[in-house]
């Protein structure tokens, strides 16, 4: 029987252990809402650096204003992030100051 592969967490990595946000992205709803905002920015990052769009390729939705702090599901709140804007943007959550 074959194993699975490993999974590369980043150094300082913290599992979220909120089940509510667990189960909400989770949620078909948070899916589809996911691939529109995926869509209308083309599957690339939206970070702005220097003047210019990023572009890499976006691999989250990021919350603008996050939803601990009232940000709603909406596509005006979400925006593509790469890999390395969306851990600039969460520091903390990735062991980071």
């Amino acid at each position: 029987m074959p194993t699975r592969p490993s999974i590369h967490r980043p150094s300082g990595f913290k599992h979220r252990s909120d089940k509510k946000a667990d189960s909400f992205y989770l949620s078909l709803d948070w899916k589809a809402l996911r691939k529109a905002v995926m869509e209308r920015d083309g599957y690339r990052c939206t970070a702005v650096v220097d003047g210019r769009r990023c572009l890499h390729r976006a691999k989250t939705v990021h919350h603008v204003l996050p939803r601990k702090s009232g940000g709603a599901d909406v596509m005006g709140n979400l925006v593509a992030l790469c890999a390395a804007h969306h851990e600039q943007a969460h520091p903390n959550r990735y062991g980071r100051e």
